[in-house]
């Protein structure tokens, strides 16, 4: 079979079948789909609107404040995920002294040991649903004795 862009070459086959091309032909005078054809890919719609605004109403207004929510009391105005977040429950008693390589660990809701990192990571654990805390506390507990830091504990 002859190439179709019009060069009369032979093309190879491929599987029982003639390409239609010549490697390299079948775009020879052929603009590419993306490179300037008009029609194909359309003109965004805002393009040349930057700075329009199309509702004057849900633009930001100078001077306006969340004073319009009912709930609001004065102040500064925190997002509900930092206002809200779990770590306010938890409370911050330390039983021994933070050091470098230590890390806290919640023997229970209120108070907090410092052990090594490799031993807070050893299983998951959540002090919320108590899942592995028997585990981690054993662990915490026979670290603290043995290196000698349950004398300077709270406990």
């Amino acid at each position: 079979m002859k190439c179709e862009c019009g060069c009369g070459q032979e093309t190879n086959m491929y599987r029982g079948k003639p390409y239609r091309f010549v490697a390299g032909h079948h775009s020879k005078n052929k603009t590419p789909w993306n490179k300037g054809t008009i029609g194909l890919m359309a003109i965004p719609w805002n393009k040349g609107l930057k700075g329009i605004h199309l509702n004057p109403e849900c633009e930001f207004k100078t001077g306006s404040t969340g004073k319009k929510c009912a709930a609001w009391k004065g102040g500064s105005q925190l997002s509900g995920e930092r206002a809200h977040s779990k770590r306010k429950e938890l409370g911050y008693e330390f039983l021994n002294q933070p050091n470098i390589g230590l890390d806290g660990h919640h023997i229970n809701i209120d108070q907090i040991t410092h052990i090594p990192k490799e031993i807070n990571h050893f299983c998951y654990h959540n002090v919320r649903t108590g899942k592995n805390m028997g585990i981690i506390n054993y662990l915490a507990l026979m670290w603290l004795i043995t290196s000698g830091e349950i004398n300077n504990c709270n406990i």
